[in-house]
């Protein structure tokens, strides 16, 4: 008996280290806040008589409540759904199996299964890298009812997932369907979420939720997301997984100043709040840089460590202008739209939208800005999806490239859209037409127009210009590759072609093995060949052939010649061309390249 006793204590001390992790809830000590800790809208959820956790709102929404796990490798889930109402397109529930973010609808990478819809069915889905994709479609009218109530279990087991579904007019549980899937890993939460109108607002409950399996190793450091001011003396930031606020490091600075900072705290596991030793003034920017931050398991920071924010200020309608637009992107791009702020002010966007008139001269719904700051002088991309955007134009890091469900499509053939906020102020409109496209431009698709600078006149075609190739024809949310200083009264017919370095070792040791050529240009709109010869003159490689330049460029040269192969050492001449098809002026340069050893 003794040793019965032992193994039964043993299990639990086994289970806890990893072999079999189970987060169970069933919401009967009526605090959903506590063990497990599950947050997000609060207000929005309450635990009803029956001990479930229900949907309390009063309004039409969408709200979540999520929780830390990382459960994703060879996993069971289960819960239980009550629904008060037949669901519809405009009332469902969510359940997040996983989430790299804790509030699900801005995670990129998700597996969730769909309760409702205009069929009426439980359905599983993934996200990857922003893009929704159907895994299983379950049986339509299964929820068909005015009231429903739900058993869902779902199984993954190497890549390999099922879903179950019982509904409580069934006798047994059926199987809805099988899918492969390995790519939205990994997680860090699960969530609960439900969109309601109104009238629906208490008619989602959840319960007996269990979710079991193997952890997921977490090997992928933590992202720096939102970063603002909380008057008067606090900055936040939050992040999109648990970190380790004991050993981050953290510097505050204000127009160049060090900001004493008086200590660091935590909210929620994924957010820290800096309170500082002084009154925020907020006429100014606070820039913060995370010197060192780490999760909950040991893996730094990635990507931005350093931002800046000031406190957003209503905009008017001389503050903002439209930069930059993609109207007709390729298959693997996205329409896109830039806007400038032309001020010394941060600028909150949240009351804008991008739109176009109807045929009685009413504005249509639109594409709206989500919760969003344009800081002092800078720009800001709204998109239907940042992560392809991004990955198209291979866009920095720094670039600000926020996304909407992008509701209404920009025409190819042009025409008018407005930047207007919500209360019906026209800030900037742009008539734009493919042929403010560069005369040379043979095939505009998937080319953005940029506008030369932000105070030019909107709808001047002359204030437009094709984006470089150079730049992957398009800048969202950074400088515009045709940017020109309209300002600067010293007028310049300077060019400058040079090489860096001059003497390069293209022999694969990670040292110096390209060259990269700078092209500095007096204007836009220039189109250059660039070609390498030997000594005696003998052709040997083409860098560009008739490429559209911007003012600032940067050509690649490995070392190899045209059909690919390792030219030896030595100098060869590199021969610059250009000229502009306007206004006829040409710049021809020859510049010395050297291929050295190691």
């Amino acid at each position: 008996m003794r040793k019965i006793i032992l193994i039964l204590l043993l299990i639990p001390l086994f289970s806890a280290y990893g072999q079999e992790i189970i987060l169970q809830d069933d919401f009967s000590d009526g605090d959903f806040t506590n063990n497990p800790a599950w947050n997000g809208d609060n207000d929005l959820f309450t635990i009803n008589q029956f001990g479930r956790l229900q949907s309390n709102a009063t309004i039409a929404t969408t709200a979540y409540l999520s929780t830390p796990c990382n459960l994703t490798n060879n996993a069971q889930w289960e819960f239980f759904a009550v629904f008060d109402c037949n669901p519809s397109s405009a009332n469902f529930s969510t359940f997040y199996l996983t989430s790299n973010h804790p509030d699900p609808t801005k995670a990129t990478e998700s597996y969730y299964v769909i309760m409702g819809g205009t069929k009426d069915n439980v359905s599983l889905y993934v996200r990857h890298q922003g893009e929704e994709q159907v895994l299983i479609e379950g049986r339509e009218d299964l929820l068909a009812q005015d009231a429903n109530a739900i058993q869902v279990r779902v199984i993954r087991n190497d890549g390999l997932w099922e879903l179950y579904t019982k509904a409580i007019h069934e006798q047994s549980e059926t199987k809805e369907g099988e899918a492969q899937s390995q790519n939205a890993t990994p997680s860090n939460y699960c969530a609960i979420s439900y969109t309601c109108t109104q009238s629906k607002g208490f008619a989602f409950s959840f319960d007996d939720i269990i979710i079991s399996g193997h952890e997921a190793i977490d090997e992928q450091g933590p992202q720096w997301d939102e970063y603002s001011i909380i008057p008067p003396q606090t900055l936040y930031l939050t992040f999109n997984e648990p970190i380790n606020i004991h050993t981050a490091e953290v510097n505050v600075s204000c127009e160049g100043k060090e900001v004493i900072i008086s200590q660091l705290t935590t909210g929620l596991e994924h957010e820290i709040f800096i309170q500082l030793d002084e009154i925020i003034d907020t006429t100014k920017e606070y820039c913060t840089e995370l010197t060192y931050l780490e999760d909950m398991s040991g893996n730094p920071l990635e990507g931005l460590d350093y931002k800046c924010t000031g406190i957003a200020t209503p905009a008017n309608d001389s503050a903002i202008r439209i930069n930059e637009i993609m109207y007709e992107p390729d298959t693997e791009g996205q329409e896109y739209v830039e806007i400038a702020n032309r001020t010394p002010y941060s600028i909150d966007m949240s009351n804008w939208r991008l739109t176009t008139r109807k045929k009685d001269g009413t504005f249509n719904q639109g594409n709206h800005f989500p919760i969003s700051t344009l800081r002092p002088y800078n720009v800001i991309a709204l998109t239907g999806n940042s992560i392809l955007l991004r990955n198209k134009h291979n866009a920095p890091d720094t670039a600000n490239i926020v996304e909407c469900d992008w509701k209404q499509a920009l025409s190819n053939e042009g025409t008018t859209i407005y930047l207007i906020s919500d209360a019906g102020e026209i800030a900037d409109s742009v008539n734009y037409s493919p042929d403010w496209q560069h005369i040379l431009a043979k095939n505009i698709k998937g080319v953005a127009l940029e506008k030369l600078h932000p105070d030019l006149p909107s709808n001047n075609a002359t204030s437009w210009h094709s984006a470089a190739s150079t730049y992957y024809y398009g800048t969202p949310g950074y400088t515009n590759s045709q940017y020109t200083d309209v300002y600067d009264t010293e007028e310049s017919n300077k060019s400058s072609i040079w090489a860096e370095p001059e003497a390069f070792s293209p022999d694969g040791n990670g040292h110096e093995d390209i060259c990269i050529i700078h092209c500095l240009l007096p204007e836009q709109g220039y189109i250059a060949n660039i070609r390498i010869f030997t000594p005696s003159g003998l052709f040997i490689a083409e860098l560009a052939d008739n490429l559209l330049m911007a003012t600032e460029n940067q050509i690649i040269w490995d070392g190899t010649t045209s059909k690919g192969q390792n030219v030896e050492i030595g100098i060869y001449a590199l021969l610059f061309e250009a000229y502009h098809p306007s206004n006829g002026k040409k710049i021809k340069k020859k510049i010395p390249l050297i291929v050295q050893g190691q």
